[in-house]
């Protein structure tokens, strides 16, 4: 559901995407959302944290390692 919701936010925007469609995308339920997901609010800080964690990571391997 997280890339559904990705997709969607970047192709129509987070106020015009519906759990309905991230749920339609993802090839799930609505219910199965609400399983998951609390609002589009909390699949919102669901995609901020994977991309605070991708970001550690590219950031870790940009570090020099020590001598």
């Amino acid at each position: 559901m997280l890339d559904a919701a990705e997709e969607l936010f970047a192709e129509d925007g987070v106020d015009a995407t519906t759990i309905a469609d991230i749920a339609g995308r993802a090839g799930s339920s609505v219910g199965a959302f609400y399983h998951h997901f609390r609002d589009k609010r909390a699949i919102q800080y669901a995609l901020f944290d994977r991309f605070l964690a991708d970001a550690e990571v590219a950031h870790r391997a940009l570090r020099p390692l020590p001598i």
